[in-house]
């Protein structure tokens, strides 16, 4: 806060929402990536072999997917669409990790189709 006023990103709510118009998700891109790197760094092991995903049904858009990506993480996808944003984000398909319950047959050959 600054001087009374929410700030994300250094950019005052106030000013978001009059240049962007609401209601207006925001999402302050340092902070993420830092969380990001924190994950990917506490979860190394000399002991083991670790690999941290990204659930994407928490959020995905193109511009997060770069940054998981960016940060060596891996994905976690649980429907068709999320893994079609993963795939228009270029995201390796090797580090995609396709799972989820009540998937019927036609969309389980879809998304095989796909990777």
């Amino acid at each position: 806060m600054n001087k009374n006023m929410l700030e994300i990103g250094g950019v005052s709510v106030e000013q978001l929402a009059k240049s962007c118009q609401t209601p207006l998700y925001i999402y302050d891109e340092e902070k993420i990536s830092t969380k990001l790197a924190q994950f990917h760094d506490l979860f190394q092991s000399d002991a083991l072999e670790t690999e941290v995903l990204y659930a994407s049904k928490a959020f995905t858009c193109k511009a997060l997917l770069e940054l998981v990506k960016q940060h060596g993480l891996s994905l976690d996808v649980v429907s068709g669409g999320e893994l079609y944003v993963a795939k228009q984000a270029d995201f390796p398909m090797e580090r995609v990790y396709f799972h989820g319950n009540n998937n019927p047959m036609r969309n389980c050959k879809w998304h095989f189709r796909m990777v």
